[in-house]
């Protein structure tokens, strides 16, 4: 049966006795509070992840020849890194050979002698925790653009109201967008004389516009027509507005016309030769942001029309919204989000997402399938129960407290494997030498003797 978020919230409140069953209604502002704590609790397993279910992930990433250091987002510890050399051609190659990598703790890594601004094979790593996720140091930094695989343990997603807790569904959520750029802004188009264009007098995006303009309605029907791919033309106004759903545009001029011709207040055509290129809000240049192999390239105006874009189903099983004015990319099926950039865009015209930056690059983030087991559903419902008391000023009742006890001692059991790495030191031990047993227990003799 399905268990939604908003089920959860709404049991937790009931549980803390904030709200009477049967006799009150959970409102909006407590749904809101209710998610906001839940959401601060799976954050807080970064800290002790044995209150983490499924202890391991699989998170594939791609080496930049002679980078030695990576950024991946959500990661809290490594158990092996690998990385693959194809034996086909490409580093995706179908056939390819595995090779593991050796863990070097914090002072042999920074602190042994080795040579540096060799690119070669990385045979070992190390990894610190950071904001948001850890940073991973190879050596020696990569000579191909290998792939990369970690085994490991990452944070636990955020989750959203209505969303299904029982069915895999993977949200990927960038945050709130930001949106920059120019209006291709002409200013007030003047007609001279016949209004002919004569060969070089107006370019746009590589598109010559000669030809006789009588109006310039005729100049702006001519465009609509679709020559200038993604151009469209309009007036705002009196100003004559060049609108794109491409990243940039490029307006260009001879300038030697001087009795026929059409001129703008903003560019002269006939004073020249003149080039001026226009960013338009929201530009994506070429990899500033690919969604699971699909590139997005273009200019929205709005985080809207990004939504509206990626929602014709351009990517294959995933959609996107805007909730609470963050940019959320969602999966009914579970299928993996992987979210890439180059991250070179110019800051003066871009899309970006407070939680994924497409300006600061290169960066990759892999979003999961999410869904929780019936009994760790019933554990966050009773943690977030103690949650609302603590924030309400509410003392905890004591069943709460004593079935959340319960289930921390299980989950912590079952989450972590048993560290077969330590090892204990005894007085008693077989150790070469005198010990205190041998001492004061034995007096001196042994099994073999003195």
């Amino acid at each position: 049966m399905a268990q939604t978020v908003t089920d959860l919230i709404t049991q937790a409140y009931y549980d803390s006795g904030v709200v009477a069953r049967q006799f009150q209604e959970i409102q909006g502002y407590q749904l809101a509070d209710g998610l906001r704590w839940l959401n601060e609790i799976l954050g807080d397993n970064s800290v002790d992840t044995g209150d983490i279910p499924y202890i391991t992930q699989q998170y594939p990433f791609d080496g930049v020849v002679g980078q030695e250091k990576y950024f991946i987002p959500g990661l809290l510890s490594i158990d092996a890194l690998v990385f693959y050399i194809p034996s086909g051609t490409g580093p995706n190659s179908a056939t390819s050979l595995r090779y593991q990598m050796q863990y070097m703790d914090r002072i042999k890594y920074f602190g042994q002698p080795r040579a540096n601004n060799i690119n070669a094979l990385p045979v070992s790593y190390t990894y610190e925790r950071t904001f948001g996720g850890s940073n991973i140091w190879v050596y020696f930094p990569p000579q191909q653009n290998y792939r990369f695989n970690i085994t490991g343990n990452f944070f636990m997603q955020s989750v959203t109201l209505n969303q299904d807790l029982t069915t895999v569904k993977t949200v990927a959520n960038l945050g709130v967008p930001s949106i920059s750029g120019t209006v291709t802004n002409l200013g007030v188009a003047s007609i001279v004389g016949a209004g002919i264009l004569a060969a070089g007098e107006l370019v746009v995006n590589n598109v010559d516009l000669a030809g006789t303009y009588a109006t310039v309605n005729d100049l702006i029907n001519y465009i609509n027509t679709g020559v200038v791919d993604g151009v469209s033309a309009q007036l705002s106004g009196a100003n004559f507005t060049l609108i794109g759903s491409v990243p940039s545009i490029s307006i260009e001029t001879l300038g030697t016309v001087t009795v026929n011709g059409v001129t703008f207040g903003n560019f002269n055509t006939t004073a020249g030769p003149l080039t001026e290129q226009y960013l338009q809000p929201g530009a994506l240049e070429i990899g500033e942001l690919v969604i699971n192999d699909v590139d997005l390239t273009g200019a929205y105006a709005t985080a809207q029309d990004l939504v509206d874009y990626i929602n014709t189903g351009i990517i294959d099983f995933v959609t996107a919204s805007i909730l609470d004015f963050e940019f959320i990319l969602t999966s009914n099926e579970g299928v993996t989000i992987s979210v890439k950039t180059l991250g070179s865009q110019p800051i003066s015209s871009n899309i970006t997402f407070k939680k994924f930056s497409t300006i600061n690059g290169p960066f990759s983030q892999v979003f999961y399938g999410f869904a929780l087991d019936q009994f760790y559903i019933d554990y966050l419902e009773y943690r977030l129960a103690a949650r609302i008391c603590q924030k309400l000023n509410f003392a905890v009742p004591d069943g709460v407290r004593e079935q959340l006890t319960t289930y921390q001692r299980q989950i912590k059991k079952l989450s972590e494997p048993l560290d077969l790495s330590m090892q204990k030191i005894s007085c008693l031990s077989q150790a070469r030498g005198l010990n205190y047993a041998m001492a004061n227990l034995g007096k001196g003799y042994t099994t073999g003797g003195f």
